[in-house]
C-alpha cells in the first residue's frame, strides 16, 4: 500500500480503533462493576428479605413465613432460591418452592459466617449459573415479644441459622454481553468514521500536491519560469522551491550544454576545414616532393590539436566515471610540479617570461598521480600561455594543515572582474581572441573538474595589481 492517501486512511482508522477501544473497554469495566455491584446490593437484599421470614417457635421449631405469591421469584420456576441450614451441623431445615419443584437443592457456603454476607458460585434451579450469597444470621421470633408470659425453651432467643441464597446470573449476564456488544461495535464505527472523514479529507489535504504533479506533467524542458506556486501550504512550500530552484538549474544546464555544443561544434569545425582545405588543395594541385613535406606537416599539427581537443572534451565528459573508479595513494607534488615546470621550459623561453617557483622539496599526500599531474599542467601551461613577454610567473606551493595551497599569478593587463567568473567556462577566451599557442580553451574547464574529483577547491581571482591567480587547495582550508 504506497498511496499516500491509502495510508493516512489506515493509519487514521487504526489510531482512532485503539483509542476508542481503549475508552470503551474502561467504560466497560466501570459499567461492569456497577452492574455487578447492584446486582451483589440485590441479592443481599433479598438474603435479608427472607432472613425476616426465617421465624423460631418457642419450642425451638424453625419455619419460614414467606409468601411466594409476593416474591415469586422464589415460587415454582422462578429463578431465584434458598436454602436455611442448622449452624451445627448444616443440616437442611427449609428451602425455597422453586428447589422443591426442580427437586434440588444448594449446599450452603462453607465459610459463611454472622459478620456479613459472602460470596460463592453455583446453579440456579433451572440449572443456569447463579450467584450465591451466604451468611449465618439469628432467627426472627415466631410470638408477640410483648407477652411476658410466654415460656421459651433454653437457648431459643440465641437461634442462629445458615441463609443461602442463589440469584439466576443469566439476565446479568446478559447485560453484560450485550454492552460489551455495543462497546465494540461502537469502536469499529468509530474507526469506520474516522477512515471517511480521512478519505475525505486527505483529498483535500492532498490536492495541492496533484497539483504539483500536473504542473510537472506538463513541463516539457528546464525553463526559467518558476512554474510551481509557492504561496500553497506551509509543508509544501519548500517542496515548490526546491522544485523551481531545480528547474533554474536544469536551465542554466541545459544552456551551458547547448553553449559547449555549439562552442564544440565551432571549434572542431576551423581544424576541420583548415584539414579539408589542405587535403583539397593538394589533391587539385598537386606540389612538389619538396613541399609536400610541409603539407603533412600541416595536417600532423592540426591532428594533433584536435586529439588534444578529444581528449579535453571526453575527460570533461567522463569526470563522473573518473570519480567513481579513483583510488588515492601517496604522491609528491612539489615534485610532480618541478617537473611539469621542466615540461614548459621550452615554452616559456619562448614566450620570453620568467618563472618564480617557490616550493617545498618534499610533500606527501594521498591523491592521484594522474589527475594533479593534468591539474598543474593546465594550470602552469594557462599562465604561460596568457602571460605577456617579459612578465613573471609566480608559482608558490605552500604546506596547511591536512593539505596543500599550491598557487599560480600572471599579470592580465587585458582582464577585468567580470571575466574572472567566465575562465572556467569551456572554450571562453577574452573578446573571443586566439592565445599564442591557439588552445581550445578547455584547461582550465577540465582542472576544475579534475579539481573536484579529488577534494580539492580551484578558484580564480584578480589582484588589485591586475595579476590573475589561480588557487588550487585542499577543500575546507582557508587561504
Amino acid at each position: 500500500m504506497t498511496s499516500i492517501r491509502n495510508r493516512m486512511v489506515v493509519w487514521m482508522a487504526l489510531t482512532v480503533f485503539c483509542v476508542t477501544a481503549t475508552a470503551c473497554v474502561a467504560t466497560y469495566l466501570l459499567v461492569r462493576n456497577m452492574l455487578q455491584e447492584d446486582f451483589n446490593r440485590s441479592a443481599i437484599e433479598q438474603l435479608q428479605s427472607v432472613a425476616n421470614a426465617v421465624k423460631v417457635w418457642t419450642d425451638g421449631d424453625i419455619y419460614v413465613e414467606l409468601n411466594p405469591t409476593v416474591l415469586t421469584g422464589f415460587a415454582a420456576g422462578g429463578d431465584r432460591a434458598f436454602v436455611v441450614r442448622d449452624v451445627d451441623d448444616r443440616a437442611l431445615i427449609a428451602q425455597s418452592i422453586s428447589l422443591d419443584a426442580a427437586d434440588r437443592t444448594i449446599e450452603g457456603l462453607e465459610d459463611a459466617n454472622p459478620d456479613g454476607p459472602v460470596f460463592g458460585s453455583g446453579t440456579a434451579p433451572d440449572g443456569a449459573p447463579a450467584l450465591l450469597v451466604a451468611q449465618v444470621m439469628p432467627a426472627q421470633w415466631g410470638w408477640d415479644l410483648t407477652d411476658t408470659d410466654i415460656e421459651t425453651a433454653p437457648g431459643v432467643r440465641q437461634t442462629m441459622v445458615e441463609i443461602t441464597l442463589a440469584v439466576d446470573l443469566t439476565p446479568l449476564n446478559g447485560r453484560l454481553s450485550n454492552l460489551g456488544w455495543l462497546t465494540f461495535l461502537i469502536a469499529v464505527a468509530a474507526a469506520m468514521a474516522a477512515a471517511v472523514a480521512a478519505y475525505i479529507a486527505s483529498g483535500s489535504v492532498l490536492r495541492p500536491l496533484k497539483d504539483l504533479t500536473h504542473r510537472a506533467e506538463r513541463i516539457r524542458e528546464p525553463s526559467y519560469s518558476r512554474p510551481f506556486p509557492t504561496d500553497g501550504p506551509t509543508e509544501l512550500r519548500p517542496i515548490a522551491e526546491r522544485l523551481n530552484d531545480l528547474l533554474v538549474r536544469l536551465a542554466d544546464a541545459s544552456l551551458v550544454e547547448r553553449r559547449f555544443t555549439a562552442d564544440a561544434a565551432h571549434e572542431l569545425r576551423t581544424p576541420i576545414a583548415e584539414l579539408r582545405t589542405l587535403t583539397d588543395v593538394t589533391l587539385k594541385f598537386p606540389t612538389a616532393p619538396e613541399q609536400m613535406n610541409n603539407v603533412v606537416q600541416s595536417c600532423n599539427d592540426i591532428s594533433i590539436r584536435l586529439t588534444s581537443m578529444i581528449d579535453a572534451l571526453l575527460g570533461i565528459a567522463r569526470k563522473d566515471a573518473m570519480a567513481a573508479s579513483l583510488e588515492l595513494v601517496s604522491v609528491n607534488p612539489p615534485l610532480i610540479l618541478r617537473e611539469v615546470v621542466s615540461e614548459h621550459a621550452e615554452q616559456i623561453m619562448q614566450n620570453d617570461v620568467i618563472m618564480d617557483l617557490k616550493t617545498p622539496d618534499d610533500h606527501k599526500i594521498m591523491s592521484d598521480e594522474t589527475l594533479l599531474r593534468a591539474i598543474l599542467r593546465n594550470l602552469i601551461g594557462n599562465a604561460v600561455n596568457h602571460a605577456p613577454a617579459g612578465s613573471t610567473l609566480t608559482l608558490n606551493y605552500a604546506v596547511i594543515k591536512d593539505g596543500l595551497q599550491f598557487t599560480v599569478s600572471n599579470p592580465a593587463p587585458n582582464l577585468d572582474a567580470a571575466d574572472v567568473a567566465k575562465v572556467f567556462e569551456p572554450f571562453w577566451r577574452k573578446d573571443g581572441q586566439q592565445s599564442k599557442q591557439d588552445h581550445a580553451g578547455l584547461g582550465l574547464a577540465l582542472s576544475l573538474g579534475f579539481a573536484d574529483i579529488l577534494g580539492l577547491d580551484l578558484d580564480a581571482r584578480l589582484t588589485p595589481q591586475q595579476a590573475f591567480e589561480i588557487t588550487l587547495q585542499t577543500r575546507g582550508e582557508g587561504t
